[in-house]
């Protein structure tokens, strides 16, 4: 990291990554973070690493801390203002150019910025103290320039049947018991893009909510080791057979996941929705509304490829 400011390079990125314990399951498998089949999704996490040490990306790949006022990486920013929503835009629009696809690290800063907001709102209608818990939390997360993935979608089993009505829960990740230190959950989320390297899963609801769907009204963060949780893991790369160098996978690849919880204790400084049902689909569409303008860069970022092809 450089003085004054708190980014770190994708070597200290790695170093954390491939110290995890092997939670991750590839093809009936358990593997550790550096199996080489993940490598091409990492070096496309390195990359956001890099271009914010780069000071021709400052500004861009860089911005000031609202929480913390020092330089960080703009994926651990939480938006002040519009000029910041498109920054983020082009950022993801040029670095998509660079891996030619997706960047996969928007996950993450469109859960953080709806849990922002969403946890203030809590906050106001209920007298709860999610909001605090979820700035200290965020400042270590930038202090520690910390890669985050958003795990949102559930399997949803039967769907003419609300969570609650599911003959089987973990259908959906609810809150299977409340202790004076936290919760546990179960259940399990689908299709999470860059779980199997990421810092940190956050976990948000999927949908709107009712009152007996309060136990599945439950959002947290848990590093990607977390104790009692699994990843099944789907790494996607082309293969260059003409190339020695890049053989068997190419340079940049992605993976997405089902990610297990089973019976997994949150700490409660780790969560940030606890029940409250009503807000179930606010967060949902928070993260959902950003996650789509976060698209709107990526997705002419591959248009810019085509076409210059």
């Amino acid at each position: 990291a450089l003085p004054g400011d708190d980014r770190q390079g994708p070597q200290q990125y790695r170093e954390r990554l491939f110290n995890m314990k092997p939670n991750i399951c590839i093809g009936g498998k358990m593997v550790t973070r550096d199996d080489p089949r993940l490598i091409p999704g990492v070096r496309v996490l390195d990359l956001t690493f890099d271009v914010a040490q780069d000071p021709n990306w400052k500004g861009l790949a860089t911005a000031t801390s609202s929480v913390t006022g020092r330089e960080i990486n703009r994926w651990s920013h939480l938006p002040q203002n519009p000029h910041d929503l498109m920054q983020k835009q082009k950022l993801i629009r040029l670095t998509a150019r660079r891996v030619g696809g997706c960047v996969q690290r928007c996950m993450g800063h469109d859960a953080i910025n709806a849990l922002a907001i969403c946890t203030k709102e809590i906050d106001m209608a209920k007298g709860t103290n999610y909001h605090q818990r979820f700035i200290d939390f965020i400042r270590e997360y930038q202090e520690n320039d910390l890669d985050g993935c958003c795990a949102q979608t559930d399997a949803k089993g039967d769907r003419l049947k609300r969570p609650s009505q599911q003959p089987d829960p973990d259908q959906y990740v609810h809150i299977v018991e409340r202790r004076k230190d936290g919760i546990v959950v179960s259940g399990f989320k689908m299709s999470i893009t860059q779980a199997a390297y990421a810092d940190e899963i956050f976990v948000l609801p999927t949908r709107a909510l009712m009152e007996d769907d309060a136990d599945f009204a439950v959002a947290f963060a848990v590093p990607g080791d977390w104790e009692g949780m699994t990843l099944v893991t789907r790494p996607v790369w082309l293969r260059e057979k003409d190339d020695p160098e890049s053989s068997p996978f190419c340079k940049y690849g992605v993976s997405d996941s089902v990610v297990i919880f089973d019976n997994c204790f949150i700490p409660n400084e780790r969560v940030f929705m606890c029940g409250e049902w009503e807000f179930g689909r606010r967060l949902a569409l928070l993260f959902a509304d950003s996650h789509r303008h976060s698209y709107s860069g990526c997705k002419p970022g591959v248009s810019d490829i085509l076409c210059g092809v």
